[in-house]
């Protein structure tokens, strides 16, 4: 099939399907294509099904220099259906940054399952858009906001600016002090990004090391971007209070605070919210 296409003239990419629906990258790099450019391969994952041993196959793969483009994936099990895993989803869209893999998600419709972008019912109304949030389902949402803003640190972002003192917060040290509101303008260490885990829920992903902001000790230490993962600690409500004001409420119910005017550390440590609680949300 490869040389029919090229006998064409054509020099485009030809992706190769691989076996076990797309999963079995590693075998297929034993005996790899040769005699033809501009080839990769096919993956597929399920983020609800498929975990760390896929990734490893993908990267057994990665590393005799097989290039591979993810066709479909979904946030979900993999019968497209079922329990949404956004956590594990995140650490697909690192793996895949932080390799260059290309991805298509599935998928753009409204079919009343976990892997749709679109509620039910929209593709009567608007079978070709144009769609806003609101017709977005979990995963669109998730999805869209991947597209949108990019999923990796070198791209867009957000910075918090702290009402406390109106600098902007950092991770300071290239990310391995605290964080701190005591920067006049964002640079890398000042910049996140905010990923949207579901309706209520965000993390953060600080630019200067690519690590997840926690609340360390359970909000009783300060926060700092020292995780891999993204687990309760790594998780805020966030709550808009206004066109850009928003606070963020760490996993022990508390509100984050920069304390001392913003001279201390971020800490989640209070029960309401007054100028050391808000920060400005401020795209990048």
């Amino acid at each position: 099939m490869i040389g029919g296409i090229r006998g064409t003239g054509a020099n485009n990419l030809i992706i190769v399907g691989t076996p076990t629906w797309s999963q079995d990258v590693d075998i297929v790099s034993q005996n790899p294509i040769t005699g033809y450019n501009n080839i990769a391969h096919t993956l597929h994952f399920y983020a609800g099904s498929h975990r760390d041993e896929l990734r490893s196959k993908a990267q057994i793969a990665l590393n005799k220099v097989i290039a591979l483009f993810v066709t479909e994936w979904g946030v979900c099990d993999v019968s497209g259906n079922g329990n949404i895993d956004l956590a594990e989803s995140e650490k697909w869209i690192q793996f895949m940054d932080s390799n260059k893999i290309s991805w298509c998600n599935w998928s753009l419709n409204d079919k009343d399952e976990s892997a749709s972008a679109l509620k039910p019912g929209i593709s009567s109304s608007r079978p070709s858009g144009p769609w806003n949030s609101n017709d977005l389902t979990q995963s669109g949402t998730f999805v869209f906001q991947k597209i949108s803003s990019g999923s990796t640190p070198s791209r867009g972002g957000i910075a918090l600016r702290s009402n406390a003192n109106r600098k902007y917060v950092c991770a300071e040290n290239g990310g391995s002090n605290p964080l701190i509101a005591n920067r006049s303008d964002p640079g890398q260490w000042e910049k996140f990004d905010l990923i949207h885990l579901n309706e209520k829920k965000v993390a953060l992903r600080s630019h200067a090391n690519g690590k997840y902001v926690c609340a360390e000790n359970g909000g009783n230490g300060p926060l700092i971007a020292n995780r891999s993962e993204i687990n309760g600690w790594e998780t805020f409500q966030l709550i808009r209070l206004g066109e850009e004001k928003i606070a963020l409420i760490a996993d022990n119910g508390k509100y984050i605070c920069a304390d001392n005017f913003g001279n201390s550390e971020l800490i989640a440590n209070r029960d309401n919210v007054s100028n050391w609680e808000t920060f400005d949300l401020v795209q990048q």
